[in-house]
């Protein structure tokens, strides 16, 4: 074995490309990172604050109102991710944190097209965003309560029972029809009347990717958009795809189906409600240009790399029909290079 520094630019850069969304456990083992942190509190304006805002709007879970969110959440200012939460039959919860003041969100409301009679109304998200220091937000966006250090590494396991859990999840490049979105609440309201207790739960997610990276500024002729407050560039998205072993920059959206099972033994009911998490993707996949599909674990349900390494990997910027292996290939001879022997062993790989 060798012990190597990697980076972007030097003799290794093809595996540190690799590692940059190319799976784990197929090329080699890292002991150590090193980030270079984000300053979340310098604004693009020059303007040094640590505080933000906190977007909590609930809903009712209407088709209308989850369409409508795919499209307005492409429009809205890149200082937001709005991520929409189907929670159960009745409701829906959209959060985000917003990278700015309340003048700058009223004008962001404003450019993303929200009015008082859309779905989404303009009042709703005026009036559903709280000043936060940003350590604060984070912790309620992810609805994490910090707890002492506890005195032990691991904590001992009582009682019998067992949790049962599985994510699954689709790119998308354009909106999901509204068929598609009928289907969602269809199950949604199957699971309820069938399994839902206290813990049991199978949720969707759409997670906002940041938008079009072409959104308008000032400076090229946006309908008199005033950068920073309109829109900053939207990193995500302006990093070219074949930049990273991660190639679809040109999403719009994460779609993540999300099924938790408690039990005290194991057996009927956890299979169950997996398998119909299953059955839920398989009705969706069809509906997804591109058909890619994020690996959350390793899933033997999809097949190899092809759903995330190929899959939908055209519709990217830049890309064409002859780019569709880039990704498969160049992996492959970045594992035959430093893991020939194939001794790490990801069934991904």
């Amino acid at each position: 074995s060798e012990t190597v520094t990697v980076t972007k630019d030097n003799d290794y850069s093809d595996l540190f490309w690799a590692s940059c969304g190319g799976g784990g456990g197929n090329f080699a083992v890292v002991t150590e990172f090193q980030f270079k942190p984000v300053q979340a509190c310098n604004w693009d304006d020059g303007t040094e604050s640590c505080t933000v805002l906190k977007l909590h709007l609930e809903l009712n879970a209407t088709v209308e109102v989850v369409m409508h969110y795919q499209e307005w959440s492409v429009m809205m200012s890149t200082r937001i991710t709005p991520n929409l939460l189907v929670k159960n039959t009745t409701h829906v919860l959209i959060e985000g944190i917003f990278v700015g003041d309340k003048s700058m969100w009223i004008h962001a409301v404003e450019r993303s097209g929200a009015s008082v009679s859309t779905p989404i109304t303009s009042t709703n998200l005026l009036e559903s965003v709280t000043e936060m220091v940003f350590p604060e937000a984070v912790n309620s966006l992810t609805h994490w309560t910090p707890t002492p250090t506890p005195s032990k590494m691991t904590q001992p396991f009582r009682g019998k029972e067992r949790t049962y859990w599985k994510y699954k999840s689709l790119f998308l490049f354009e909106p999901l029809p509204m068929e598609a979105i009928r289907i969602l609440v269809e199950e949604a309201m199957y699971f309820e009347k069938n399994y839902k207790t206290k813990k049991n739960k199978v949720v969707f997610e759409f997670q906002a990717l940041g938008g079009d990276p072409g959104k308008p500024t000032e400076e090229d002729g946006g309908g008199g958009g005033k950068y920073p407050t309109w829109s900053p560039k939207n990193v995500f998205a302006s990093i070219l795809p074949k930049d990273t072993a991660f190639p679809h920059r040109g999403a719009l959206h994460c779609l993540t189906l999300k099924s938790e099972v408690f039990m005290l033994v194991s057996g009927g009911l956890a299979t169950r409600i997996l398998t119909q998490m299953e059955r839920i993707y398989d009705r969706i996949e069809p509906f997804a240009k591109g058909k890619a599909s994020y690996y959350n674990y390793v899933d033997p349900n999809l097949p190899l790399e092809t759903p995330y390494f190929r899959n939908g990997v055209t519709l990217n910027p830049g890309i064409t029909d002859a780019d569709e292996y880039y990704w498969i290939e160049r992996l492959r001879e970045t594992k035959r290079k430093y893991n020939p022997l194939d001794m790490l062993g990801n069934p991904l790989g």
